[in-house]
């Protein structure tokens, strides 16, 4: 009997996240988590991220293990995280092949979580509806907003392959695979010869 009612109740919850709207479509690069919108240089992000939750810059904690840039040749940071209340943001950066003059690194991908509880999912449903409007379409339990979406509510943006503002339960991400797709080409690029045998 208690199994047929958590499974009713879970059932009842998957439902009632999920949205049957009119696909719209949103330009997710004019979409930002915490002031930081994909594209940032590092220094934009740190100092927007810092400035929307009223923090400190030294609360933003760098990637201790900076990589090397393919673009530069330099050892940059990866991502940077803030935690704040119970959730936490994680904040990737890509080298940035688009435009290296401008800056070093950008931001691809960013990631907001907080723990998981039914409450904290409702709350976090209702902020992101009132902060970025309604989806451009959902499936069970997810929201997409982007400038492509499927005619079919069970698929959401599956098949664009641009700037995507993903919500999930307690998670929220927004990224676009442009620039990594920058750093993959200048790779080839630079891989590319002609054969001398």
């Amino acid at each position: 009997m208690r199994k047929t009612v958590y499974t009713v109740m879970l059932l009842a919850f998957i439902v009632g996240t999920s949205y049957a709207g009119t696909p719209r479509a949103v330009d997710a690069t004019r979409l930002d988590i915490a002031g930081v919108r994909l594209g940032m240089s590092q220094a934009e992000a740190i100092q927007a991220i810092s400035s929307a939750l009223g923090i400190n810059q030294d609360e933003v904690v760098l990637d201790k293990y900076p990589r090397e840039n393919q673009i530069s040749g330099k050892k940059d940071p990866a991502y940077f995280k803030v935690a704040h209340g119970i959730g936490k943001f994680i904040v990737y950066l890509e080298p940035n092949a688009l435009n290296p003059s401008i800056s070093p690194t950008v931001v691809n991908h960013i990631k907001y979580e907080m723990p998981w509880t039914p409450e904290n999912v409702q709350s976090m449903k209702e902020a992101a509806i009132k902060k970025y409007g309604q989806p451009s379409n959902g499936t069970l339990g997810t929201y997409e907003w982007c400038i492509e979406p499927s005619d079919n509510p069970g698929i959401g943006c599956g098949f664009f392959e641009g700037p995507v503002l993903k919500y999930f339960g307690t998670l929220l991400e927004l990224s676009d695979p442009k620039y990594r797709q920058a750093v993959i080409d200048f790779g080839n690029k630079q891989n590319s010869a002609k054969p001398s045998f």
